[in-house]
């Protein structure tokens, strides 16, 4: 049994997967953990030689889909992502996406559902109150607060950055904060509600 840890984003789990499909390595030998977790097998160790030389073909939709989720809060998604591409590849499914009654599209399309609720409560529901003026720049600063259920605030920054151009702002989340400082935003590690 071989248990990996993602480091919670999609481009790690995208490598790991590659690698373990590469090597052959069936949905059922892999635990996959979040930073943090420990289950009852140690993490690490190194991904299995690969036993193929070409990595199988995987949609854009696909792709698209997997990367969404990678922003939901639950501990299942990676397994679930790499079981999913399992069948669309080595499990010759290869129109698996298309049958939404299979329980993993299922989840996977809940998880989606439920991503999308989250940014559309953020756009809607974030407000901005007046902390700072900055005579130099002619800019006012701006703090906000909000608790979101799955780690969207990257997928939301667009949104934010065009909407909110004129200012300096902060959106702060237990998960991650985004700031504004009228030229690019950057990202930070989330902070307590006591913190706005």
């Amino acid at each position: 049994m071989l248990t990996l840890a993602v480091e919670n984003h999609f481009e790690d789990w995208r490598a790991k997967a590659r690698a373990l499909l590469l090597a052959c390595v069936s949905p059922d030998e892999v635990i996959w953990e979040e930073p943090g977790q420990s289950g009852l097998f140690p993490t690490g160790g190194s991904l299995p030689p690969p036993s193929k030389t070409q990595t199988p073909r995987v949609t854009r939709e696909f792709l698209s889909l997997a990367e969404t989720i990678s922003y939901h809060n639950s501990h299942q998604k990676w397994a679930l992502l790499y079981r999913t591409l399992w069948r669309l590849t080595l499990g010759g499914e290869t129109h698996l996406l298309k049958i939404t009654t299979d329980p993993d599209i299922l989840n996977l399309l809940r998880m989606r559902k439920e991503i999308s609720r989250d940014i559309h409560k953020m756009h809607a529901f974030v407000r901005f109150r007046k902390v700072n003026d900055t005579p130099e720049t002619n800019r006012e600063q701006f703090v906000a607060w909000f608790e979101t259920e799955h780690r969207i605030v990257r997928l939301t920054s667009a949104f934010f950055r065009k909407r909110f151009t004129g200012m300096d702002w902060s959106i702060l989340t237990p998960d991650e904060c985004m700031h504004w400082d009228g030229q690019k935003i950057h990202f930070t590690d989330g902070v307590d509600k006591t913190q706005a």
